[in-house]
C-alpha cells in the first residue's frame, strides 16, 4: 500500500483540484450565459479576483473604469452584471407585475441573525414596511422635530464651546485660537443620538460626552468584518466563516443584550412616541413576531439610519469647502433667508433651493453607499435596460460608478450644484441617474427623514460657523469604500459667527419687539380678568369689549412683527382665549357665543426633572410663568392636553408635546433648574406676586431680585448667550419690567428704555418691529 501515501493523496487532490478549476473557468468564459457580455477577463473567470478588490476597498473604482472601457453593461464577475442605464434603476429595483427581483441571501443575511426588513422575503417585507413606514409619514417627522431638534441644538451647542481652544491666543490675529474639530466624529455622534431616540426611545449619549458609545464602536468594529464575510459566503466558503464567527460572537453577544436592554426599556414606556418602530410594537404581538425580530430590526434602523445620513454630512461640508464660491452662495441663501436661529426648522429649510442642490451635488460626487445592490433575476430571465439578463444571475447598478459616467454628466467629477436648479450649461445630464436611496418597494425608508436632517443640521452650521479647513491641501474624499466608506477625520475650524449688531446669532432682536407687546396683551387681559371677578353678570359687558379690541389689536401688531415662534404661541393663546375655561382642554363653557367671546388665557402646566404640577395655573385658567429662552426644555401652552415624554437629553429636564388633538403646537423653551434648588422657589402662589427669573442657576423669585442682580444678569455669559428675553407674570396681574439680559436695556409695559450706551436699538429701528418702540406705542 505504499503507492497509497499521503504525498500521493495530495497530488491527487491538487490535480483534480486544478483541472475542476480549469474546467470552471474556460466554462465561465467560452459558455457561461454571460459570455457575450464584455468585461475584464479574470473577473469573468473568477468571483475571486471580485473578491479580492471588493476587500482592497477599490471595487467601486475598478466598476467605473471598466464601464469606460466596456461600456453601459459590463460583467464584473462570472454571474454578474454592472449596469451605467439609468432605466435598469426601474428594471432592477422597481415594481414588477410578477416576481420580484429579490435580494441574494449571501449578501443580506449573516448566519445566525434573524430574519429583518432587510432581507425578509417579498410579502414578509411588505408587511414590515407599511408597519415602519408609519414612522417616516409626514405627520411623524412633524411630531419628531422637537425630538430632532433637542439633538440639533445640543449639537451646536458642544460646537460652540470646542471650536475655541481654551483661553489661547492666535500669535497672529490677537484673537482666541480655534481648535480643529472632527466633523466626521461631530455628524456620527449627531446621528447616532437622534436615530438611537427615535429608535430605542432613548439617545446613545455621544454628544454629552463628546465620543462615541461603547455600543457605537462595537457596531463600527463588526461592520469592518463585514467584507471578510461577505467575500468568503461569495466564494461559497461559507464553512471558513466559523473561526471568524466564533471570534464575533463576543461582539454578537454583547451587542445583542445592549439592544435588548435598550428595546425593552423603549417597550416598557406606555404612552405612544412618534418614533420610528411605535408602528412596528402596534403589530408585533399579532404577527408572533418574537423580540429577536423586532431587536433585529431596530438595530438595522440603527446603522442605516445613522451611518449614511452622516456620510453626507461630512461629504458636502468638504466639497463646500473646497468650493468656494458654493459655500459663500450658500451661506449667503441660509443667512438672508433666517433671521433668527428659530426660523430654522424642518419645514423652513424647504426654502433653501441652493443649499438642496448642493446637498445633492454632494450625494452624486460622494453618496453614503458607493457599490452596487445586488439582485437575483427571476424566473424566466428579465430585460434590464434593453438587455435580456437570464434566471439566477446577479445584478445591480454601481452608485459610484454611475454618477461619475461621462455619457450622464457633464463635468462628473467637478462640483456644480447648478446643474440641479436646471442650469443650461447642464441640459443634458440624466438627472434620473441620481438615486442615492435606491428606486422601488425596497427603497430606502429613512429617505426623507436622512434629507431633513442633513438640511436642518448644515444650515444650523452654517448660520452659527464659519468653517475651514484645516489642510487645504488634503484629498478626504480619496477612500476605500467597503460596504460603507472608510472616512477619515475631516478637521475643520469653526469661528463663530455673530450678526451685524455684534450680538450672538442665537436670537434676534425681532423677538424682543414682539414680547412687549405680548406682555401688554397680558397686562390688558389681566385687567379684564381682574374686573370681570368683581363683574355681576354683564353690568359692564362694553368696557370689556373695548378691552378685548385693544388686546386684539396688540396681537396683530406681533402677528406683524414676523417673529415665527413667538407667533406661533401668541395664535395659541388667541384661540385659547375662552371665558370660564374650567377645563384643561380650553374648552369654553358657555354656549351663548358673545358670552363666549370674554377670553383669559388657557391654562399652563410646567413639568420639570419629571415632577407634574410645580407650576400650575388652578381651574380659572390664570397664567403663572412664561420664559421665552433658547434651551433643551420645552412648555406648552394651547388648548390642548399636554403630555410627558421621555428626557431628550441626559441630566436635563424632560420635554413635552401635545397629544394629536392640537394640530399645531406652540412651543416655548424653558431653561433647566438645578436639583439643589430650595423646595417651593418656583411654587405658583396665588395670593402675591410670585416673579421669578433665571440666573443660570436656578429660578429665583422676583422679590428677592434686585437692580444689582438684573444688573449683574446681564454680564452672565451663559444669560447672554441663550436668552433672548425674559418677561414674567405676576399673580397680582402688574407687568411692570421686562429685563433684555442679553442686549443691555429694559423693556417696559409701556416701551423701551436704554441701559447702555451703546444700545443697538438705533441700528435696526428703522427695519424691523423694533421701530413701534420708538413713538412709545
Amino acid at each position: 500500500m505504499d503507492w497509497f501515501s499521503f504525498g500521493y493523496v495530495a497530488k491527487v487532490a491538487f490535480g483534480s483540484l486544478v483541472f475542476f478549476e480549469t474546467v470552471q473557468i474556460i466554462y465561465n468564459i467560452y459558455f457561461h450565459p454571460l459570455r457575450h457580455i464584455p468585461g475584464p477577463w479574470l473577473f469573468r473567470a473568477k468571483r475571486l479576483f471580485y473578491v479580492v478588490r471588493f476587500n482592497q476597498g477599490r471595487l467601486s473604482y475598478d466598476v467605473h473604469k471598466w464601464h469606460a472601457i466596456y461600456g453601459p453593461i459590463v460583467r464584473i464577475a462570472p454571474d454578474e452584471l454592472a449596469f451605467e442605464d439609468p432605466d435598469a434603476f426601474k428594471d432592477i429595483y422597481g415594481r414588477r407585475p410578477d416576481d420580484e427581483m429579490a435580494k441574494p441571501d449571501r449578501s443580506y443575511h449573516l448566519i445566525g441573525e434573524a430574519r429583518s426588513i432587510m432581507n425578509e422575503t417579498k410579502e414578509k417585507h411588505a408587511r414590515l414596511r407599511k408597519q415602519l413606514a408609519l414612522g417616516f409619514s409626514e405627520r411623524s417627522m412633524r411630531d419628531q422635530e422637537p425630538i430632532i431638534g433637542n439633538y440639533v441644538d445640543l449639537l451646536i451647542k458642544r460646537l460652540h464651546e470646542h471650536c475655541i481652544d481654551g483661553d489661547k491666543l492666535d500669535p497672529i490675529t490677537g484673537e482666541k485660537a480655534k481648535r480643529e474639530l472632527n466633523m466626521t466624529a461631530w455628524y456620527a455622534w449627531t446621528t447616532f443620538d437622534i436615530i438611537g431616540d427615535l429608535a430605542f426611545g432613548e439617545p446613545f449619549g455621544c454628544l454629552e460626552r463628546a465620543r462615541y458609545d461603547p455600543w457605537v464602536a462595537a457596531i463600527g468594529k463588526a461592520v469592518r468584518f463585514s467584507p471578510v464575510i461577505l467575500g468568503a459566503k461569495l466564494l461559497g466558503y461559507e464553512w471558513a466563516l466559523r473561526p471568524l464567527l466564533s471570534m464575533l460572537n463576543k461582539y454578537r453577544r454583547e451587542h445583542n443584550r445592549l439592544c435588548m436592554e435598550k428595546l425593552q426599556r423603549r417597550m416598557a414606556m406606555s404612552a405612544e412616541r412618534p418614533d420610528l418602530i411605535e408602528g412596528l410594537l402596534q403589530k408585533a404581538k399579532d404577527w408572533d413576531m418574537d423580540v429577536r425580530q423586532v431587536m433585529q430590526n431596530s438595530s438595522n434602523l440603527i446603522i442605516a439610519g445613522s451611518e449614511t445620513t452622516a456620510t453626507g454630512l461630512a461629504g458636502i461640508t468638504y466639497l463646500l469647502l473646497k468650493n468656494p464660491d458654493a459655500l459663500q452662495k450658500v451661506v449667503q441663501e441660509v443667512r438672508s433667508c433666517f433671521s433668527s436661529e428659530d426660523e430654522i426648522t424642518l419645514l423652513s429649510v424647504n426654502n433653501l433651493p441652493f443649499m438642496f442642490a448642493c446637498i445633492n451635488e454632494a450625494l452624486r460626487l460622494y453618496p453614503p453607499v458607493a457599490l452596487g445592490l445586488p439582485r437575483i433575476v427571476p424566473r424566466e430571465g428579465a430585460v434590464i435596460a434593453g438587455q435580456f439578463v437570464p434566471q439566477g444571475m446577479t445584478v445591480g447598478t454601481w452608485h459610484w460608478a454611475i454618477y461619475h459616467s461621462k455619457r450622464l454628466w457633464a463635468k462628473p467629477f467637478e462640483f456644480h450644484p447648478e446643474r440641479f436648479l436646471h442650469d443650461a450649461s447642464f441640459a443634458n445630464d440624466r438627472l434620473d441617474a441620481l438615486q442615492p436611496f435606491s428606486v422601488g418597494p425596497r427603497n430606502c425608508l429613512g429617505r426623507n427623514l436622512a434629507y431633513a436632517e442633513m438640511r436642518l443640521i448644515l444650515a444650523r452650521i452654517l448660520f452659527n460657523f464659519d468653517l475651514k479647513l484645516v489642510n487645504e491641501d488634503e484629498d478626504w474624499m480619496d477612500q476605500c469604500t467597503f460596504i460603507l466608506w472608510e472616512k477619515g477625520p475631516l478637521n475643520v475650524y469653526l469661528t463663530p459667527v455673530k450678526n451685524q449688531h455684534g450680538q450672538p446669532s442665537l436670537r434676534t432682536m425681532y423677538t424682543c419687539a414682539a414680547t412687549a407687546y405680548w406682555a401688554q396683551a397680558v397686562d390688558m387681559t389681566a385687567a379684564y380678568q381682574r374686573e370681570q371677578e368683581q363683574e355681576q353678570e354683564k353690568e359692564k359687558e362694553q368696557e370689556y369689549a373695548d378691552l378685548l379690541q385693544d388686546v386684539e389689536g396688540i396681537l396683530h401688531r406681533v402677528r406683524c412683527a414676523d417673529t415665527f415662534q413667538v407667533l406661533l404661541l401668541l395664535e395659541g393663546l388667541g384661540a385659547a382665549m375662552r371665558r370660564n375655561a374650567s377645563r384643561c382642554d380650553g374648552q369654553c363653557t358657555e354656549a351663548d357665543e358673545a358670552t363666549a367671546r370674554r377670553k383669559v388665557f388657557a391654562p399652563v402646566l410646567v413639568w420639570t426633572h419629571g415632577q407634574k404640577g410645580i407650576i400650575r395655573t388652578d381651574p380659572a385658567a390664570k397664567l403663572a410663568l412664561v420664559v421665552l429662552a433658547r434651551d433643551d426644555n420645552v412648555v406648552l401652552i394651547g388648548p390642548s392636553k399636554v403630555t410627558e415624554t421621555r428626557n431628550r437629553v441626559p441630566n436635563r429636564p424632560p420635554a413635552m408635546h401635545v397629544t394629536r388633538q392640537l394640530e399645531q403646537p406652540w412651543a416655548i423653551p424653558i431653561p433647566p433648574s438645578p436639583e439643589s434648588r430650595a423646595p417651593g422657589t418656583y411654587q405658583w402662589e396665588n395670593e402675591g406676586a410670585c416673579w421669578a427669573c433665571w440666573a443660570g442657576e436656578g429660578l429665583v423669585p422676583w422679590p428677592k431680585l434686585g437692580l444689582a442682580d438684573i444688573a449683574r444678569l446681564a454680564n452672565v455669559a451663559t444669560v447672554a448667550d441663550r436668552m433672548c428675553s425674559l418677561y414674567l407674570v405676576p399673580s397680582t396681574y402688574r407687568m411692570r419690567e421686562l429685563i433684555h439680559c442679553s442686549h443691555g436695556y429694559a423693556m417696559t409695559s409701556g416701551g423701551l428704555e436704554d441701559s447702555s450706551s451703546e444700545s443697538p436699538l438705533d441700528q435696526i429701528c428703522a427695519n424691523s418691529a423694533l421701530g413701534h418702540y420708538k413713538d412709545g406705542s
